[in-house]
């Protein structure tokens, strides 16, 4: 029969198949050609079995490759999530497919992805060093737990009323020391309960099921923002009510012995109403002539007043100068 063939068994390589299979042609190639077709086809049976002991690459990945690779999830009763080792330099590839769902999980590298869900909390203790200086913003979390920022532009809101803090309940509000029970931190604050009750609610935060969390303590910022607004305003209006204004002529007119004139005053700025007062006095060079003239504040209104000048027995020069004051009271 000239060549004696070897069939390997299951453990030997795919090298040794390749030797096989060449064997088996040079076997062939010896025989006479009445035997071709016999030969032929005990070639091919003995291939097809030696075949079927082996997979080859691509029927590997088919039965085998990660991504179609599945487990149900009561599978899985013990062990710790790891990311699979990937040596693909895009970045995005650096990571586990799909979405995590879970109360625990260790990763020893970056995960990422387009969301996840954790049922019990996330915890990076890291993040406390983790330095950001470009483009920060802060991050809150919404009633169903969802992370990301709140949004404050026109194109975002729908813009209601002017917003005004009931500033005598606001700044009723009462500071404390506190430490939490669980012998945590220490703070200073107002209680959110003791907003609650006054009704200010606006500065509160509430949890899934309705129940009183907290204190949304930038919005406090807000509430003395509009505390501060109106007692401005209010102070403003006090001001302008007390406030004193002075007006000045000094073109006044040539008086005979005894004669009058009644000037017409305008206030730089508006009185608010006309409680005020007024005093009114003449000059000459800097020099006060109250005894050689009286002087008779007249009607008033908000925005000026009369005041009429008398020469007291003896003539009065033209320009000198007449002051008049007013003060709110």
């Amino acid at each position: 029969m000239g060549n004696k063939v070897r069939m390997p068994n299951r453990s030997e390589t795919p090298k040794r198949v390749q030797d096989l299979e060449d064997d088996l042609k040079r076997f062939v190639a010896s025989v006479a050609r009445s035997f071709q077709k016999s030969a032929d086809s005990v070639y091919q049976r003995v291939l097809d079995a030696v075949q079927a002991m082996f997979w080859t690459r691509d029927q590997s990945d088919a039965r085998f490759a990660y991504k179609s690779h599945t487990h149900d999830a009561g599978d899985i009763t013990s062990g710790t999530v790891t990311r699979p080792v990937n040596t693909s330099s895009v970045q995005a590839d650096q990571h586990l497919g799909g979405t995590y769902t879970g109360t625990t999980a260790s990763f020893s590298g970056g995960v990422s992805g387009s969301n996840g869900s954790f049922s019990t909390g996330i915890n990076s203790p890291g993040a406390r060093n983790n330095q950001v200086t470009t483009g920060y913003v802060a991050a809150y979390l919404d009633v169903n737990g969802n992370l990301g920022f709140a949004p404050s532009t026109r194109a975002s809101k729908d813009i209601g009323s002017e917003y005004a803090v009931d500033m005598t309940k606001f700044l009723a509000q009462k500071l404390y020391n506190w430490q939490y029970k669980n012998g945590g931190m220490v703070g200073i604050g107002p209680i959110a309960d003791d907003l609650e009750a006054a009704g200010l609610t606006e500065f509160l935060t509430y949890s899934m099921d309705g129940k009183l969390q907290g204190l949304r303590y930038e919005s406090l910022t807000m509430g003395l923002w509009s505390a501060y607004v109106q007692s401005r305003t209010s102070t403003l209006a006090e001001f302008n009510k007390r406030m004193v204004q002075t007006y000045s002529m000094s073109s006044m007119t040539a008086l005979g012995i005894n004669a009058e004139k009644t000037y017409d005053v305008v206030w730089p700025k508006e009185f608010a109403d006309t409680n005020y007062a007024v005093t009114a006095s003449v000059t000459s060079a800097g020099a006060v002539l109250g005894a050689l003239c009286a002087l008779v504040p007249g009607s008033k209104t908000t925005k000026g007043c009369k005041v009429s000048v008398r020469s007291l027995g003896i003539a009065l020069l033209a320009n000198n100068t007449l002051t008049v004051e007013a003060i709110h009271v």
